[in-house]
């Protein structure tokens, strides 16, 4: 086993977080757990854990990890375009400060479904602001793509899209919103249509990603709507100290 310093959420906390790698049951945790509190001093500690693995996943809530989020990992293998012919958007990268503050604030306010937000014994802005730094790092990273989908006609800003290039042919999808207000009308598909036909273009196809499996909507259009494939689910457990 490891364990990782997460440098956002550890930011985000105010204090260390760390995340443990690579989990096996042959170690003995106890022994394993003094050196990383000794060696971070961490407020908050995560191990995501194969669904399957239910005697990996009992042994750390007997050593004091909580059950906080189930997470899908998904692939889709991209084919066809898209047909955006005659819809009223944009989607281009996002290049200005500008812009750039418009999205953040889009990403502080449209997520609700992950382990800081819905977490009973953290603050509940901390969802926000994580998301904050997440869509920052996109726009920073070299490696990492920041684009956003704004009305083709006044320039409004309605969603964005992050991502990274892992070779050639795929793409690890990140985090992708849209403005509250239009949440639940359909735009997050549309944004999807941008999304995959920009990877088209850049040569994309296999796309990967991670949902929240609280988040019934969007592995209704990811699963549902676009035939993303199952390919691994994950319990994330955590413990405060």
């Amino acid at each position: 086993m490891n364990a990782q310093l997460n440098e956002i959420d550890s930011q985000v906390l105010g204090a260390n977080v760390v995340e443990i790698v690579d989990f096996s049951r042959e170690d003995e945790f106890s022994a394993f757990e003094a050196e990383y509190i000794r060696q971070f001093q961490p407020r908050y500690a995560l191990c995501k854990l194969p669904v399957e693995d239910l005697t990996g996943i009992h042994s750390m809530e007997k050593n004091g990890f909580c059950f906080v989020e189930f997470q899908v990992r998904s692939e889709l293998r991209l084919r066809d375009r898209y047909d955006t012919a005659g819809l009223p958007y944009v989607y281009k990268p996002v290049e200005t400060d500008e812009d750039l503050k418009t999205v953040l604030e889009t990403a502080a306010t449209t997520f609700t479904d992950d382990r800081f937000s819905i977490d009973p014994d953290l603050p509940n802005e901390l969802g926000g602001a994580r998301y904050r730094y997440y869509v920052q790092k996109s726009f920073d990273a070299d490696d990492e793509l920041l684009h956003k989908l704004a009305n083709g006609d006044t320039g409004e800003i309605l969603g964005f899209n992050t991502c990274k290039q892992l070779s050639d042919t795929e793409m690890l999808l990140f985090v992708a919103g849209v403005t509250p207000r239009l949440k639940a009308t359909g735009l997050g598909t549309i944004l999807n249509y941008y999304v995959f036909n920009d990877f088209l273009d850049r040569g994309i196809r296999r796309i990967r990603t991670h949902q929240s499996g609280r988040n019934y909507p969007i592995l209704n259009v990811e699963v549902g709507h676009f035939g993303f494939r199952v390919v691994q689910t994950l319990v994330v457990l955590r413990k405060l100290y």
